[in-house]
């Protein structure tokens, strides 16, 4: 399954960038963002709170810092992971 398609499955919406940040995705679910970089054959994947204040994000506490996950893995992981972040 896409990235995408699993990040839209748990309600999260890919955020737009003006540029392209070494194949980094971000991704947006209330006061959350999570970052998926691919690095070779392994994911990067990061999560941060942040303070939204209407046009700008104020970023808090990291919850996941610079994780690395196997291609293989990711799926399974995001699906178990996604859930319990609300």
């Amino acid at each position: 399954m896409k990235l995408s398609d699993i990040m839209a499955s748990h309600g999260w919406v890919q955020c737009k960038m003006e540029k392209d940040y070494n194949k980094l995705k971000v991704y947006q679910k209330d006061n959350l963002l999570l970052g998926v970089q691919k690095i070779g054959n392994v994911f990067r994947v990061d999560i941060q709170q942040v303070l939204n204040l209407g046009e700008f994000m104020i970023p808090g506490d990291k919850m996941l810092d610079k994780q690395l996950v196997p291609r293989e893995a990711l799926e399974p992981t995001l699906n178990d992971l996604l859930p319990q972040l609300g």
